[in-house]
C-alpha cells in the first residue's frame, strides 16, 4: 500500500503541476478572444481539483492517493473536456463517456460509504451487498442529477430534455456500474484485485481502524 500511495502521490503532483497552469492559461486564451463564460469556467477548474484537499481539512481525513487519481481522471474528462472546452457538443456520444465514468465513480465513493457505515474495512463476505448498495446509489445520484438538469432546463429555459437522451444517459451510468460490479465479482471468484478495488482500500485503510483483535500470548 505505502509504494502505491508514493506513486499516485508523484503521479498527482505532475498532474496538478501541469493541469493547473494550462487552465489559467485557457482562461487567459477565453479572456482574450471575449468568451467570458468560458474563461470564468476555465478558471473553476482550480476549485474542483482542490476540492479534496478542502474536504481534508473540513473532515479530517487522510487522502487515498490512488482515489484521488481516479477524481481527477474524472475531472478532466467531465468538466475540462465536456464543459470548459464543450467536447459534450462537438464529439458524439462525449456525453455517453461522462456518464459511463459517473457510475463508476459512484460506485467507488458509495463503496466508501457503505465502509464508514458499517465501520469495517472492505471485506469479501459481504461484498455482493455493498455493490447492491453502490449500485443504487449510483443509479440514484444520476437519476437526481438528470431531474436537476430537467427543471432547470424547464423553469430557465423553457424547453422540455429529450426523454431518449435521459434514457441513453441513465444506461451508460448502469453500465459504469456493472463495470465495477464485474471487478469485484472477479475479486471474489477469480482473486483478480483491480486498481480501482485498491483505491477504495487504500482510502479505508487510511480512515478507519482496524477491526483485528491481537490475542495476548499470556491467555492462549
Amino acid at each position: 500500500m505505502r509504494q502505491r500511495q508514493l506513486l499516485f502521490l508523484s503521479i498527482n503532483r505532475i498532474f496538478l503541476l501541469l493541469y493547473a497552469p494550462l487552465s489559467v492559461a485557457l482562461g487567459v486564451y477565453y479572456l482574450f478572444t471575449g468568451n467570458l463564460l468560458h474563461a470564468f469556467l476555465s478558471v473553476c477548474t482550480l476549485f474542483w481539483i482542490f476540492i479534496p484537499y478542502l474536504l481534508r481539512q473540513a473532515a479530517h481525513m487522510r487522502i487515498g492517493q490512488l482515489l484521488l487519481f481516479f477524481y481527477y481522471v474524472f475531472v478532466l474528462f467531465s468538466y475540462s473536456g465536456g464543459i470548459v472546452l464543450s467536447f459534450c457538443a462537438r464529439i458524439p456520444l462525449y456525453d455517453k463517456l461522462i456518464y459511463l465514468l459517473s457510475g463508476f465513480l459512484l460506485c467507488i465513493f458509495a463503496s466508501l460509504a457503505f465502509c464508514f457505515f458499517m465501520n469495517q474495512r472492505p471485506k469479501k463476505k459481504n461484498l455482493w451487498f455493498a455493490n447492491l448498495f453502490c449500485f443504487c446509489f449510483s443509479i440514484a445520484a444520476v437519476a437526481v442529477w438528470k431531474l436537476f438538469q430537467a427543471a432547470v432546463l424547464f423553469l430557465v429555459l423553457h424547453t422540455s430534455p429529450e426523454p431518449f437522451g435521459i434514457v441513453c444517459d441513465l444506461l451508460a451510468c448502469l453500465l459504469g456500474a456493472v463495470g465495477y460490479c464485474c471487478l469485484t465479482a472477479l475479486y471474489v471468484y477469480k482473486d483478480i484485485h483491480a486498481y480501482p478495488l485498491y483505491a477504495g482500500e487504500d482510502f479505508a485503510a487510511l480512515n478507519i481502524k482496524s477491526t483485528v483483535e491481537v490475542l495476548d500470548s499470556a491467555n492462549l
